[in-house]
């Protein structure tokens, strides 16, 4: 990669946070993972990711959701305490007028955000991240699979309950072991993990937004299979820090800001 192509790619993301790659004429994710890995230094693992991703090459992951779902505005593993500071998409194939992936800017969402109600009840109270896993030995078939979000050995990469409860206490979450309310098994893993809304931002000097409704239950509202269970039976729920409900109306106020910035 030319020097001259590196100086620039660094000089566009520290003056915005973002670089869109266009025209390069590469095929494979292999060759794209050269483009992202001048600002990718130290790649991470998908380690206790909530969605069962696979990989399609070293560091390369597919969304891990249904075509048809909606992928909510969201923060890459905000749900955990050992997130990535840096995100990049590849795309090998596209349908045309579709599949476009959109962007917020935080810097200005979040005082738009703060001027709210709704703002100040998450800086005041901050929020809890509720994440249902199941167990992979409990689902025989596919009918039961269709309603699966994500297994907790797939998510944690392990075989036990024990080590699972390792893996999640690593990344501040509190684990409790519950019955799934799909097929009645008690090995049904629940985490909880109680954080602030928002994140000091080096690059600006500041806190900024850093959580969204992508880890509540509408997650789950066009995802076939799961999105015909209660809100009470789906496997991601986001709560106030107190514990305390948001309303269905303050999840669709924080998508419009998202929106509109």
């Amino acid at each position: 990669i030319p020097s001259s192509l590196i100086a620039e790619v660094n000089e566009k993301f520290n003056n915005s946070g973002v670089v869109h790659f266009v025209n390069t004429g590469l095929t494979e994710y292999e060759e794209m993972s050269r483009l992202t890995n001048i600002l990718i230094k130290k790649p991470m693992e998908y380690e206790g990711g909530a969605n069962a991703r696979n990989s399609f090459t070293e560091n390369v992951y597919e969304t891990g959701a249904p075509l048809v779902s909606h992928l909510h505005y969201h923060h890459e593993m905000a749900y955990v305490s050992k997130s990535t500071s840096r995100l990049s998409f590849a795309c090998k194939e596209a349908v045309p007028n579709k599949g476009y992936s959109y962007i917020s800017s935080q810097e200005q969402m979040t005082p738009a955000m703060l001027s709210t109600p709704l703002g100040q009840k998450l800086k005041e109270k901050g929020i809890c991240y509720v994440r249902c896993l199941t167990d992979r030995e409990s689902y025989a078939n596919k009918e039961e699979e269709a309603t699966v979000y994500n297994h907790w050995q797939k998510s944690f990469g392990v075989n036990t309950m024990e080590e699972a409860a390792a893996k999640a206490a690593e990344r501040g979450l509190q684990t409790e072991w519950g019955v799934d309310p799909v097929n009645g098994n008690n090995r049904y893993m629940i985490t909880r993990y109680y954080v602030s809304a928002f994140e000091y931002c080096p690059a600006v000097d500041r806190n900024l937004s850093y959580a969204s409704v992508a880890d509540s239950s509408m997650w789950f509202d066009a995802w076939p299979g799961v999105m015909e269970l209660p809100h009470s039976k789906r496997p991601l729920k986001l709560t106030f820090g107190d514990d305390s409900e948001m309303t269905r109306e303050e999840l669709f106020q924080w998508v419009d800001m998202y929106d509109d910035y």
